[in-house]
C-alpha cells in the first residue's frame, strides 16, 4: 500500500473530506515480466491508501524488483460556496522489493 497526506488541488491542500473525486492511475513501470494496475485510493488514518496488483508470473521472495509512477488525480469541493476544483495531480515513485 501506498499512503499520503494532504493532496495539492488548485493550489490549495486539501485532506479526505474535502476530496469528492480521486483517480489513481500507472504512468510508468519498471517491474519486468509483470503488469502493475492500481485500485481505487481510500481515505486512511488521515491519509490515503491504494493498492498496486502486479500480474505476471508467481512472485519468487528476493526476485522483483523494480519502480512504479503513480499519478493521482484529485478534485475537491469548496465547503463554503460548492465550487468544483480543477484536477489537482501529484506524482508519487514507488520502490518495489519483494
Amino acid at each position: 500500500d501506498v499512503c499520503s497526506s494532504d493532496l495539492d488541488v488548485g493550489g490549495a491542500k486539501a485532506g479526505p473530506s474535502d476530496i469528492i473525486v480521486l483517480t489513481p492511475s500507472v504512468e510508468k513501470q519498471d517491474i519486468p515480466g509483470y503488469k502493475v494496475s492500481a485500485g481505487p485510493l481510500k481515505a486512511s488514518g488521515g491519509g490515503y491508501e491504494v493498492e498496486l496488483r502486479l500480474d505476471g508470473p508467481p512472485l519468487k521472495k528476493g526476485k522483483v524488483e523494480g519502480n512504479v509512477q503513480l499519478l493521482v488525480k484529485a478534485k475537491a469541493k469548496n465547503k463554503c460556496n460548492g465550487d468544483v476544483s480543477g484536477d489537482g495531480k501529484a506524482v508519487y515513485n514507488v520502490p518495489v522489493s519483494y
